[in-house]
């Protein structure tokens, strides 16, 4: 009977360490395959190209990596949404502002899809939903702070767009000035020496005549 028990004994502890080490093993794969995809993920945001949306490149990228079928991003301060996967969707717009307002994660069990709000610096800046999405919070996290990153250099592209815009617009615009002076002074200068030629003819003018030249000669100085 000691012997039955001690082995007894023995075999529960052995299969209580081995049970424990199973699952730290586990444990350990998940959070090594959490890493690598929150590290292409990260890769996947710094190397975005400039040809295509950098929101769309970012939820086609968490689709992709995650194995979602359906991913959409909502910026809040400009309103854009930007979706990544193969399914439909569909209402997600709505529940996706709310997100934002509410600032809490949301779960529907029915359509297995999460909800979560983005901020950066404790101020909103936009929500991600996805179905079918399996990481520890500390991961989703980490994803949520990846994608506000993706935001924020949208935000600050679309900056630069514009100051671009504007440069080339205010280049444009002194290129037009310069070309429409030009225009102008060109036979405004023949107008001026032609009247001067006619006064230093020497003939004798009328006072109407007198006048008029003086007339035209005021009128292309106004003009310069």
């Amino acid at each position: 009977w000691v012997a039955l028990f001690t082995f007894l004994l023995t075999a529960l502890v052995a299969s209580h360490l081995s049970d424990r080490a199973q699952k730290q093993a586990a444990e350990a794969k998940r959070r090594q395959h959490e890493t690598e995809q929150l590290y292409s993920l990260s890769r996947a945001i710094l190397l975005t190209e400039s040809s295509r949306p950098i929101g769309t490149q970012a939820a086609q990228a968490i689709a992709q990596i995650f194995g979602s079928d359906a991913v959409m991003i909502l910026d809040a301060k400009t309103g854009s949404s930007f979706r990544g996967g193969v399914a439909e969707v569909s209402d997600w717009e709505r529940r996706l502002e709310e997100a934002v307002r509410l600032g809490n994660h949301q779960r529907d069990e029915d359509q297995d899809v999460d909800i979560w709000p983005i901020s950066l610096g404790g101020n909103p800046v936009g929500a991600l939903a996805a179905v079918g999405i399996r990481v520890s919070d500390g991961a989703v996290q980490s994803m949520l702070n990846l994608v506000a990153i993706a935001l924020e250099r949208v935000r600050t592209e679309e900056a630069a767009n514009r100051a671009e815009v504007a440069r080339r617009s205010e280049e444009f615009k002194s290129t037009l000035l310069d070309a429409i002076a030009h225009e102008f002074k060109t036979p405004l200068t023949s107008t001026k020496a032609a009247v001067t030629g006619l006064r230093a003819m020497g003939h004798p003018m009328r006072a109407d005549q007198q006048e008029l030249i003086t007339i035209i000669e005021e009128e292309t100085d106004r003009l310069s």
